[in-house]
């Protein structure tokens, strides 16, 4: 057992949901556009792998370990784990398949303890990452059976690290009936844009079940790849502005904006690469705000000639009810705040993670559908997410995720 107190992902607490499947192959490319804000290298590695194999029958000589990391709930403790069998919580291990197409798979159990958190996860041989440029128009491709649910409902995730505090935000997956083998496959891209940086890759494939519903699950895994893509990377624009919301120290607002104030009450969750947010709703007419500040990139970069975009997550909830609405704000120097153009929660994915975006020519007061009295667009300090109940009833609710905001110069 390799035993370490770690501040990594403790305190990541995942909002994934199961989504509709087409047969038994998933393309889990989401609603998220990433043609033009994909961070991808324009230097591609000169490999000419194809197929990046991680566990086949048996773990890739490319990886270390197979292991595990859990935290306490309280989070006073957390460790990692490369022995399947002395973890609190996660236990895995090698097991024979008499399923066709499977002969030796992994089967990772989560045990019934109530007091852990965790995840497994695959690790590369080098501390530093490994260098997988050459994938970014590929796909990252497994197998995957749930032999019992326990506690979820199912729900499971999958994301990808890139070196501590550097991660994918987390990917929901499409979760086959008990007992039935499905390939997921994730592209690439869309790890990139969710905040991987694909030069640098540590933890090469992470998979846990929701937060706080991890106990009984069981399932297991094969096949799991890395799958280079027919074209090479596309060049994309690079952003002059990004803030990845990778949260230790993040200095933020996050602030009642109308309505009943009991909206922003205890309603944050700070965790290590988005930011969720389970809103109080008290009147139909609440709205509040989250608001990152900016850094010293922003004042070079500035929203002429740009282009400005978010992601969001939303439950189903807020999709089908359709009245709550969204948009990008800016607050000055004096917190004094303009609010731009509101997107309709009906027009955002549902249990899945879209992207809002806002393009300038020049950035324009009228532009805006209302600001203060005073604002001034020469000194803005935080750029955020304002959130706007507009008629919906106070029984809709659910948690939001906000990651991801950039501007690329057009």
């Amino acid at each position: 057992m390799k035993l370490v107190k770690l501040l990594g992902l403790f305190a990541l607490t995942c909002v994934v949901v199961a989504c509709g499947g087409n047969g038994n192959k998933v393309n889990n490319s989401n609603s998220i556009s990433i043609s033009s804000t994909s961070s991808v290298s324009s230097s591609l590695a000169t490999s000419s792998v194809t197929v990046q194999n991680v566990f086949i029958d048996q773990l890739d000589p490319a990886f270390k370990e197979l292991s595990a990391w859990e935290t306490t709930k309280d989070r006073s403790f957390s460790a990692e784990y490369s022995d399947g069998t002395q973890a609190q919580l996660v236990h895995w291990a090698t097991v024979p398949s008499s399923d066709q197409g499977h002969n030796n798979v992994i089967d990772v159990q989560f045990a019934d303890n109530t007091n852990y958190n965790g995840l497994f996860h695959i690790v590369a041989l080098d501390s530093n990452g490994l260098n997988m440029d050459e994938f970014a128009t590929g796909k990252l491709v497994f197998d995957i059976k749930l032999v019992n649910a326990g506690n979820l409902s199912p729900s499971l995730s999958v994301l990808v690290e890139c070196v501590y505090p550097c991660t994918s935000h987390a990917y929901p997956l499409v979760i086959p009936t008990v007992n039935q083998w499905v390939t997921q496959e994730i592209p690439v891209a869309d790890l990139i844009y969710g905040g991987l940086d694909i030069s640098k890759v540590n933890m090469v494939f992470q998979i846990l079940p929701s937060w706080d519903k991890q106990t009984g699950v069981n399932f297991q895994l094969d096949n799991i790849r890395w799958e280079k893509g027919n074209t090479e990377a596309p060049i994309a624009p690079v952003p002059c502005y990004k803030q990845p919301f990778e949260t230790w120290g993040l200095a933020y607002h996050f602030e009642w904006l109308g309505g009943s104030s009991a909206v922003v009450t205890n309603a944050l969750t700070q965790i290590i690469a988005q930011t969720n947010i389970t809103p109080n709703w008290s009147s139909s007419i609440d709205k509040f705000g989250y608001a990152p500040a900016v850094d010293d990139t922003f004042s070079a970069c500035a929203l002429v000639n740009a282009k400005l975009s978010a992601q969001i997550f939303l439950p189903k909830s807020y999709v089908d009810d359709g009245n709550m609405k969204l948009g990008f704000y800016y607050e000055d120097s004096s917190q004094r705040r303009a609010y731009d153009k509101s997107f309709s929660a009906a027009v955002l994915a549902a249990n899945d993670w879209s992207t809002i975006s806002v393009s300038y020519s020049s950035f324009d007061i009228i532009s805006f559908i209302s600001m203060d009295p005073s604002f001034n667009a020469n000194s803005i300090t935080h750029i955020g997410i304002y959130f706007d109940a507009n008629g919906k009833p106070t029984s809709v609710t659910g948690e939001i995720s906000v990651d991801n905001i950039v501007i690329t110069k057009r």
